[in-house]
């Protein structure tokens, strides 16, 4: 124990001393002075592993560790210890880093929201195509105005529609001077509510060239079988379902032209005038007569009907129905804007003997109403101008009566 160890074999044979050294000849002092300044958490990192697993299972403690510190760039974090289980540790870093990484969750996530949102697209797509074929169908069979087409295009099928002439009289002689032509229809679902109803409901072209072609087809063969010398006035409406196709003006051109007897007068509608100055145009190039009907004011005759040629202005019905002092003046305006234009004035819906003498207070040649005759049809119109005949005669002097045709 006294004896002294010789330097020479200390130095060969020292267990501290590293045989990596350098020829620098660099001393254990700078190699543990350069272990603690760049590598100290690092060893007793490596330590603990070699102790874990080293360690038998029975004999680890449950307890967690004491936070180790890891070195990432030469900077010291903290970070708790992972309790100790039967798994060692290499096998649970081998784990950790098996799981997905954070971008690729984040890419199948975008994916995931892509293939939603196309979907909610096409869901939305074949909404709003299911919405457009529920409209059309709706509309191609279900709205008003395609269940009228049907049920009028049965009625030409089934011959439900027939010809009513309503009597035009000279107020002062009580002279039948024409017919106005009614359209009726056995249909109790729209033939009671009247022609103007459901005409202006009408939008199908084809069908009212089909109601035109046999308003004036009926009239004319009906119309010809009086052949007792009479030439009547046979007043025929023209709807706006009727001017808004060439064709349509086209076939009344040709169909007045076959009318022999009768000298045919097509009505339009004061309201109707504006849209559809260029068909009253096209009809008088045609040498038809035209007439302005549904008059309710003397404002309702502008200057943008002296063009057109009208000669005749028919008062609506409705003016009847005003109070008296209003009804009068609103006649003498009438008739006054008639005597300017030189066109003569017809008061329609003469329904009483009140109305009848505003008439003629208001200077009104021409009228018609149940008052004066209701609309009867054709086989009753022989009979009709029998008696009316036979009151012409029997009440005024032939010499006396005037016929302003």
């Amino acid at each position: 124990m006294n004896a002294f160890v010789h330097a020479e074999s200390t130095r060969g044979t020292c267990a501290f001393r590293d045989g990596n050294l350098d020829a620098s000849g660099v001393g254990f002092a700078d190699t543990q002075k350069e272990q603690r300044t760049s590598g100290t958490v690092q060893a007793q990192v490596n330590g603990f592993l070699e102790d874990t697993l080293s360690a038998p299972s029975a004999q680890t403690d449950p307890a967690p560790h004491e936070t180790l510190r890891e070195t990432r760039d030469g900077v010291a974090t903290a970070k708790p210890a992972e309790p100790a289980s039967g798994m060692p540790a290499p096998n649970r870093l081998l784990e950790k880093h098996a799981l997905p990484s954070r971008n690729s969750m984040s890419v199948d996530h975008y994916y995931r929201w892509i293939l939603t949102a196309s979907v909610l697209i096409l869901v939305l797509a074949l909404l709003a195509l299911l919405g457009v074929a529920g409209t059309l169908l709706y509309l191609r069979w279900f709205s008003e105005p395609a269940i009228l087409a049907r049920a009028v295009n049965r009625g030409l099928r089934r011959n439900e529609f027939h010809l009513e002439y309503q009597p035009v009289f000279y107020t002062k002689t009580r002279k039948c001077i024409g017919l106005e032509v009614v359209l009726r229809w056995k249909n109790v679902a729209y033939g009671l509510r009247g022609e103007t109803w459901y005409m202006d409901k009408l939008a199908d072209r084809r069908l009212a060239m089909k109601i035109v072609a046999f308003v004036l087809s009926t009239a004319g063969k009906e119309l010809d079988r009086l052949a007792d010398g009479r030439t009547l006035y046979v007043m025929i409406n023209l709807w706006a379902s009727y001017l808004d196709n060439e064709e349509c003006l086209s076939l009344i051109a040709a169909r007045a032209r076959s009318f022999t007897s009768s000298r045919l007068v097509f009505q339009v509608r004061a309201d109707d005038l504006p849209q559809q100055l260029s068909s009253m145009t096209r009809l008088r190039e045609d040498k038809l007569r035209l007439a302005l009907s549904a008059v309710r004011a003397a404002t309702s005759i502008t200057a943008t009907a002296l063009p057109v040629g009208f000669e005749f202005i028919k008062v609506d019905r409705d003016v009847m129905g005003l109070e008296e002092s209003q009804r009068l003046r609103t006649l003498r305006a009438i008739a006054a804007a008639g005597r300017e234009l030189d066109v003569v004035v017809i008061a329609d819906g003469v329904e009483g003997s009140a109305q009848y003498d505003a008439v003629g207070r208001a200077g009104i040649d021409l009228a018609q109403g149940f008052f004066l005759g209701k609309a009867i049809p054709v086989g009753l119109l022989p009979a009709f101008f029998e008696r009316l005949d036979w009151w012409q005669g029997k009440y005024i002097p032939t010499a006396s009566a005037a016929d302003p045709a």
